[in-house]
């Protein structure tokens, strides 16, 4: 009976360990994300575009394309990430079309984009988006941690069950 137990509580924490090491892996970078306050202005109007997933500190090159040529009165612009990583830009949009705001990390290559329509007599709307635009943040817990500690309850249940029915053997009498 005591090597039941032994070997519950043995298996049981070899699962539930396994479960805390897949957690605690230092995972690549979540990519970058970008998204604008706006995705419709009139000309002359501005849309913030805010994103996530660069390098701490780094500087982040900011670059308005509209209708597939660069736009002339904002060639490009650099701003610096902060201490998540994360960078705002605010851009002044005076081009009828599509325009497409990209983001590029100088050191780590990152890159995010967003769009916005520039549209006569149209007023700004709010858009959704991924990233600090109006996505959700990660919470850490995703699907194998969930399935490491479903298998160390399943374990540890099993492990019980069998104690249980060692206790409820009927003994041999002697004769």
């Amino acid at each position: 009976m005591k090597r039941i137990m032994a070997t519950v509580a043995i298996a049981g924490a070899l699962t539930l360990s396994g479960a805390t090491a897949a957690a605690a892996l230092d995972y690549p970078a979540a990519p970058a994300r970008g998204g604008v306050d706006t995705g419709t202005v009139s000309p002359g109007g501005a849309a913030t575009f805010t994103g996530s997933g660069m390098t701490p500190g780094e500087s982040v090159t900011i670059t308005v394309t509209c209708n597939g040529s660069d736009y002339s009165s904002i060639e490009s612009a650099t701003v610096v990430a902060d201490a998540q990583g994360n960078f705002t830009y605010r851009a002044v949009l005076n081009v009828p079309g599509a325009c497409t705001l990209t983001a590029v990390g100088t050191g780590s290559g990152a890159t995010a984009t967003a769009q916005v329509s520039v549209v006569d007599g149209v007023a700004q709307t709010p858009t959704t988006g991924q990233g600090p635009a109006g996505g959700l943040a990660s919470t850490g817990l995703d699907d194998s941690t969930a399935l490491w500690g479903a298998a160390g309850i399943g374990a540890l249940t099993l492990g019980t069950a069998a104690l249980a029915a060692s206790r409820h053997r009927p003994k041999d009498i002697a004769a």
